[in-house]
């Protein structure tokens, strides 16, 4: 399949847009499964994701994920004390064969992690505007130590 000229800075301006409405996590992602993704080839994503807390980092290798636009990793860090110090930064890259291209990264702040502590359910923090628009969500939940 190929693409019209023009088509990726048309499904650029509809992200764009999308970003700006009341639930943009619904509205990109109506628009990413849309026909625009399949002339699109799907990011081998991997990286770190590193958990600061008073000035101390623990890291957690974030494994490729082959061929996605949506990957999720399952990283835990067990008895975290959620306080104003606490802030996670996740560092993303597409891993290719040769050539690593970076896709960005973005911080989730101690706001972010109390939400989704107080929902107790994974939450979308819009990360856009840190990754150039690479990385538009991130899918976080916080649930209480057992």
């Amino acid at each position: 399949m190929t693409c019209a000229p023009g088509a990726g800075e048309q499904a650029a301006s509809q992200v764009s847009t999308a970003l700006a409405r009341t639930n943009p996590y619904a509205s990109v992602v109506a628009i990413l499964v849309g026909p625009a993704t399949s002339a699109l080839e799907k990011p081998d994503a991997a990286g770190a994701a590193d958990l600061y807390v008073h000035g101390q980092v623990t890291s957690f290798n974030l494994v490729k994920i082959q061929d996605s636009f949506t990957p999720q990793w399952n990283v835990r860090w067990p008895n975290v004390v959620l306080d104003p110090s606490v802030r996670l930064r996740v560092r993303l890259e597409d891993r290719d064969l040769q050539n690593h291209d970076p896709v960005g990264s973005f911080d989730l702040s101690y706001a972010d992690l109390q939400q989704a502590y107080a929902r107790q359910t994974t939450i979308q923090v819009r990360v856009a505007e840190q990754t150039y628009k690479q990385v538009l969500f991130a899918g976080i939940s916080v649930v209480a130590a057992r």
